[in-house]
């Protein structure tokens, strides 16, 4: 893989890593205005929602991962808030910041008045094609990689020793391909469902659900250093957090949360 700079830019190294984060971006920004315009909402409303989730990405991610470092090396013990400026993103925390700040915003957005419902149905599907995308990211860089698997035919080596992954030169399960594998079936599925006006006002909660899900038997493979909860991995908590949440909001859609009748067109 290649954890290595490509180049620099105004002296900011250009990594694998961070063209895939901004790929995700261009990837999710398109699919964001389909998903608007399909519920009746203007492209502005949806790129300000799409803008409003990477602010939120950007902060929930770093928060999460300055906890992890905390937990997991002695960063808060001399520099109280070092750990938000050197830890990396944590994928569960970004989607948790974006999620809710997108959500927020479309709260009280005035074109949305009413209509929350549609809104949030509008989330699911950009975020999972830019999730997918930002996980080739953590591919190229070594983070989030799986278990040591020798006989495993499709596992990944990490040869080189500025990667960030723990097994250097081992075969490791590709956890991350594992992962952008559930968010594009995810997204499929919610697609399918999208297009066909199907579980209105229930989409945020099915793919919270789904994802929760999915993600908690991904992180059976991991092998990178992650805090742990008992027997479990602190983000087979927060999957099992997300599972909880989608279910929750699936049931508040079922009861009173969906929208009124789209407007014939």
């Amino acid at each position: 893989m290649y954890p290595q700079a490509l180049g620099t830019v105004f002296g900011y190294a250009v990594t694998l890593y961070l063209l895939f984060q901004v790929a995700a971006v261009f990837v999710a920004a398109p699919a964001a205005v389909w998903s608007g315009r399909a519920r009746g909402f203007s492209s502005r409303v949806s790129l300000a929602a799409l803008l409003a989730g990477i602010v939120g990405a950007f902060f929930g991610g770093r928060v999460v991962g300055a906890l992890d470092a905390a937990v997991l090396t002695p960063l808060w013990t001399t520099v109280p808030w070092r750990g938000l400026l050197t830890s990396g993103q944590a994928s569960m925390g970004a989607l948790t910041g974006g999620l809710l700040a997108a959500a927020l915003f479309l709260r009280w957005s005035p074109e949305v008045r009413g209509r929350w419902g549609d809104a949030l149905d509008c989330l699911p599907f950009p975020v999972t094609l830019a999730h997918a995308v930002a996980r080739l990211g953590c591919l190229a860089a070594g983070c989030c990689h799986g278990k040591p698997a020798w006989d495993l035919p499709w596992a990944v080596v990490y040869p080189r020793l500025d990667s960030v992954a723990i097994y250097k030169g081992i075969p490791v399960h590709p956890s991350q391909l594992y992962d952008v594998g559930a968010n594009l079936v995810i997204a499929a599925l919610l697609l399918f469902y999208f297009r066909r006006g199907m579980l209105r006002g229930r989409l945020l909660g099915c793919y919270l659900a789904l994802y929760g899900a999915a993600r908690f038997l991904v992180e059976e493979t991991r092998g990178d250093l992650r805090p742990l909860v008992g027997p479990l991995s602190v983000y087979q908590v927060g999957s099992l957090l997300f599972l909880g949440g989608g279910l929750l909001g699936f049931w508040w859609g079922k009861r009173g949360g969906r929208s009124a009748p789209l407007a014939e067109k």
